[in-house]
């Protein structure tokens, strides 16, 4: 558990650098103290930039803009390169496609609103998901627990738990048959104390 000195600390640093982005310093931190569990850094990024990120999840720092995600499970396995996709970015029903009307760069866009101007934090990543290295990931997507996406695979549309999705939105099969499938989200093993994990394993 985060302590209150940590907590002081986050919010001492937080304040200092003016970022909601982490710093290498509690990177260290959290690895340090917690290990893979990164119980600090997770810690910072639901206070700061209310993202939650379960425990022993690796490889959210490869998701780009991560400003998109707005949950990630326990135990999830995330590859290199994967990029998240604005919906809003290119809107094919303007006039123009391009993106003048929601890069502020530009200064072409007084009528629009924030949420037209700026992607949703709306991707819900489950438990113990895999997601392969060079994938796409659309806005407003949700993978469900146990799915797996295949490297270099696009997803636009929600994957169902325990799916495994090769391509763009193809399902290629389950990990298990209904039934296991059922039992292990009715169990929910990635809430279980890490004791419990070990004596079952």
């Amino acid at each position: 558990m985060v302590s209150t000195f940590e907590k002081v600390s986050c919010s001492f640093l937080r304040y200092v650098r003016g970022t909601t982005n982490p710093p290498k310093s509690i990177y260290t931190w959290s690895r340090k103290k917690y290990g893979y569990r990164e119980d600090l850094i997770r810690y910072w990024l639901k206070k700061y930039k209310n993202v939650s990120i379960g425990k022993y999840t690796y490889g959210w720092q490869n998701m780009s803009p991560f400003d998109m995600i707005a949950s990630i499970g326990a135990f999830t396995s995330i590859g290199k390169n994967i990029l998240l996709v604005p919906t809003n970015t290119h809107n094919i029903h303007y006039v123009t496609t391009s993106p003048i009307l929601a890069n502020p760069s530009f200064r072409m866009m007084n009528n629009m609103t924030y949420e037209e101007r700026h992607p949703a934090q709306s991707i819900h990543i489950g438990n113990d998901v895999w997601i392969g290295s060079n994938s796409m990931i659309f806005q407003d997507v949700t993978i469900g627990d146990g799915a797996v996406i295949g490297a270099g695979s696009i997803v636009r549309k929600d994957v169902p738990p325990y799916a495994v999705v090769i391509n763009t939105d193809q399902i290629l099969k389950y990990r298990f048959d209904k039934e296991i499938c059922r039992k292990l989200l009715e169990i929910k093993w990635w809430d279980w104390e890490d004791n419990k994990i070990k004596k079952r394993n």
